[in-house]
Order: structure tokens, then C-alpha cells, then sequence
């Protein structure tokens, strides 16, 4: 029998009135395959979250341009990110 693994410890905390900050702790000996599933399933569960908070139905229209949406706000995040990390 397999040794069940805490990979991801992820929660929500209330940060302000209206705020809250999603927290995710990862353990070390978590295998970068393991981190890279949950990271990609947590987003996909914020797309679906986003298009419900628009308002709108999960169609595969909705979803693709969600998925748009967040592909290009990753991409700018990321960037962001780098340059930040790397000034020179």
C-alpha cells in the first residue's frame, strides 16, 4: 500500500474586510510532477471560479476565453516577476 503524502497544504485567510489571500505551503521532498499537477489544477479551479463570478455558464466558449484571460495575466505576472528578480 502507498504512503498517502501531504503535497500541497492550501487555504484562504481573511486579509481584510473584503480581502482574502490564498496561502500554499508545498514540503520539500514534494516531486516537482506532484507540484506542477496541483499548481495547474489550482488554476483551473480559478478559472472555473472566475467565469462563475462573472456570472456566466461553463461552456467550452467561456472557457477558452477564461483560459485566454488568465494565459496572458500569468504571462504578464511572471514577466513581472523575472524583471523584479533581475534588475540590474
Amino acid at each position: 500500500m502507498k504512503a498517502k503524502h501531504e503535497i500541497l497544504n492550501a487555504y484562504w485567510t481573511q486579509s481584510g474586510n473584503d480581502d482574502k489571500e490564498y496561502h500554499i505551503n508545498v514540503g520539500k521532498s514534494v516531486l516537482i510532477n506532484d507540484l506542477e499537477f496541483v499548481l495547474v489544477h489550482t488554476i483551473y479551479s480559478l478559472i472555473i471560479r472566475y467565469i462563475k463570478l462573472q456570472g456566466k455558464t461553463l461552456t467550452n466558449k467561456s472557457f477558452n476565453k477564461a483560459l485566454d484571460e488568465y494565459t496572458q495575466a500569468i504571462r504578464a505576472q511572471v514577466g513581472t516577476m523575472h524583471d523584479l528578480k533581475n534588475r540590474k
